[in-house]
Parts: C-alpha cells; structure tokens; sequence
C-alpha cells in the first residue's frame, strides 16, 4: 500500500507542479501591468556595478532636444486628453477653436512690428490666417485642458526634464589682481544658462 501512494503523489504531483509553476509567470506579468511611477531620470546601463544614468549623458544640445521632445509630447498628450473625454464630455473636444475673423488679420498686422515691413496685408494675409488658427488652436486646447485638469478628470504624470547644470571647475575661474596690492583682487565668472 506505501509504494501504491508513492507512486500516485509521483504520478499526480507532476502535472500539478507544473500548474502551479505555469501560475508564476502569470502573476509576474499581472503585476508589471500596474502603473509604475515614472522616472526621467533613468538607469541606462551597469557598469562594473555602478549605474549610468540619463543625467550623465547630458550636454546643452540633448538637454534642449530632451526640452523640445517635452514640449511636443506635452501638446500631444493635451489633444489626446481631451479626445478621450469627448466621449462623456462634448464640450471638451479639441478640434472646435474658433476662426481668425478678417479683424483679427487685420488687427495682428498693425499691433506686430515687422510684419508690415514684410509686405502689405493683401500679401501677408494667407499667412496671418495660417499663424493665427494655430495660435487659437493652441489657446482653445489649453483652456479645455485646464478645464479638465480643475475638475479632476484627468491626472497627468508626464515631467519636464531635469534641470542641466554644467558644474566648472574652481581652476576655471579667472583670477587677477596687481601682485601687491591687496583690494585689486578680482575674480571673473562666465556663466551659461
């Protein structure tokens, strides 16, 4: 009777071993679906233990690229928004900005210095119109997001980048002053911003 059992928890513990192992994998990826904070500053590589991150790559022209990238995800995200609630909320479509009436051309092209020096309004016209729908586009889309952004129905979690510094060595400093006298000191700093 011993070996009898033996062989059954053999014969029945096999497939369900593999049962409960086929549910690990699945409780792994479960958990992955969860919203992860966000981080704009992260691990890139391990080297020799120590970590690379974004941060240490950073000069002044991927800092401005990383800015512009911001910046064209943050419109995207905007219009996004507020296509999704459409849906329950009408009001907060994103394609309804008004039109530039032919006052408001003819109003942008006296209040702007140096657009007359370009032409005349007949020549400039086009133009005008074309700037100034995307500037009303511009403006009805923020003020529907903020809407949504007051009454709650939209979180956002998207971050600008962080702040680039360039940090100078104290040697990189110019220092002068006359070798005897005291008070002439001075110390010249260029500063990058």
């Amino acid at each position: 009777m011993p070996f009898f059992r033996l062989q059954f928890f053999r014969f029945l513990g096999a497939p369900v071993l593999i049962a409960l192992l086929g549910l690990i994998p699945s409780q792994a990826a479960a958990e992955t679906l969860q919203l992860q904070p966000y981080s704009n500053n992260p691990i890139l590589a391990i080297v020799d233990g120590e970590p690379v991150i974004l941060d240490d790559l950073k000069n002044a022209e991927i800092h401005e690229a990383m800015v512009q990238l911001y910046q064209m995800q943050t419109q995207v995200l905007k219009e996004k928004i507020l296509e999704k609630l459409s849906v329950k909320h009408p009001k907060l479509k994103p394609d309804g900005a008004p039109l530039p009436t032919q006052d408001d051309i003819v109003q942008f092209y006296k209040d702007t210095p140096g657009v007359r020096a370009l032409g005349t309004i007949e020549k400039m016209q086009g133009e005008i119109r074309a700037y100034l729908e995307k500037v009303f586009q511009s403006a009805y889309i923020e003020e529907r997001y903020q809407l949504a952004l007051k009454k709650g129905w939209a979180k956002v979690y998207l971050q600008p980048p962080l702040e680039f510094t360039l940090e100078a060595a104290v040697g990189t400093a110019k220092l002068w002053f006359e070798k005897d006298d005291e008070v002439s000191r001075r110390v010249f700093l260029l500063e990058y911003s």
